[in-house]
């Protein structure tokens, strides 16, 4: 067998992230993020990063509808474009909506597979890190 690498930095080129709303039953202008992201490194299966994620958040939106509950907040499902070279989706996202983000109440994105969780990562202010704090 002859093998013949021809590595390369391409330019980026243009993409989007798939979004599907819940609209909230008393707030519908505040929105819960669940995501997950739908690129891969070159050398991964893309399975455990992120496939899973983006299927975890689907289902939880599949299992809000079959359940019919009414979540209070509107529920975006969101699957993230270019997170491995640089969060490019989630920026554009921000940009895009720059202003609405303070009708933004929480975000979630599982990252890194659908099994047992390896920890929690959370970015917010002291007061909201308490409420996620092991018990």
């Amino acid at each position: 067998m002859k093998l013949v690498l021809t590595p390369q930095t391409l330019p980026d080129v243009e993409s989007a992230n798939v979004i599907a709303d819940i609209k909230g039953s008393e707030h519908p202008e505040q929105m819960v993020i669940v995501s997950g992201h739908l690129d891969s490194w070159d050398l991964g299966t893309g399975a455990i990063d992120d496939g899973a994620g983006v299927a975890v958040s689907m289902e939880a939106a599949n299992l809000i509808q079959k359940l019919h509950l009414k979540p209070k907040r509107t529920i975006r499902v969101i699957a993230w474009m270019n997170e491995e070279n640089g969060e490019a989706g989630s920026k554009q996202y921000a940009k895009d909506h720059e202003k609405q983000i303070s009708n933004h109440f929480a975000a979630m994105e599982t990252d890194s597979g659908a099994g047992h969780p390896v920890g929690v990562s959370i970015k917010a202010n002291p007061e909201v890190k308490k409420m996620f704090a092991p018990v």
